[in-house]
């Protein structure tokens, strides 16, 4: 099978729930219809986790098709979309650990002020230190790398993909809280991490 990427030309018509109890019954289309509705998510979700535009495409076919495989065992305790972000994840979580680890690119998903690794990165260093734009870049992607498996996905899903917390919730299988608690310790560290390359 393969699936065949397509602009979404109109609007959300029929629900996740209508297509996905077609997709059931043996209806390719509106599993195509779910693939026009999501490649852009899984695509930039895919891109900033493992930093490799090269892998893009084959790992988002790979998405999909495994989503098209179980289908049939979706049971709705969940959205269709966070059911298909955990594939998503755990087909870069598989790519990864053939890996050492890739910097991951920073995002704009959230509007200024509400995106905390935009944040540190605008802010001005010391004159004295003068680092480059680039290199303080860098030291991002370092520091984020080295967070924990579950701070670090905490983080890219709601700084860099702009989920919710309820959404966050949901794709990796634990309470509200225990988001917010893995979102503060993440920054925590990463304020350690970086505290020496700005001003306050």
């Amino acid at each position: 099978m393969r699936i065949t990427y397509v602009p979404d030309l109109g609007k959300q018509q029929v629900s996740d729930e209508s297509l996905v109890k077609r997709c059931q019954t043996g209806d390719s289309l509106a599993f195509e219809t779910l693939v026009v509705r999501y490649q852009r998510q899984i695509f930039s979700l895919i891109h900033r986790m493992t930093n490799n535009p090269e892998v893009v495409e084959d790992l988002a076919q790979d998405v999909f098709i495994s989503a098209f495989k179980a289908i049939g065992e979706f049971k709705g305790n969940s959205s269709f979309f966070t059911w298909l972000y955990r594939i998503a994840i755990n087909k870069c979580k598989n790519y990864l650990t053939s890996l050492k680890g890739s910097p991951i690119p920073l995002g704009d998903k959230r509007s200024e002020g509400e995106n905390f690794l935009l944040d540190i990165a605008d802010r001005r260093t010391n004159p004295q230190t003068a680092l480059l734009a680039g290199e303080l870049l860098e030291q991002i992607d370092e520091a984020l790398e080295s967070l924990p498996e579950d701070q670090k996905m905490a983080l890219i899903l709601y700084d860099l993909e702009g989920l919710s917390y309820q959404e966050i919730a949901e794709i990796l299988h634990c309470p509200i809280g225990t988001v917010r608690s893995r979102l503060a310790r993440a920054r925590l560290t990463l304020k350690e991490k970086l505290k020496a390359y700005f001003t306050e």
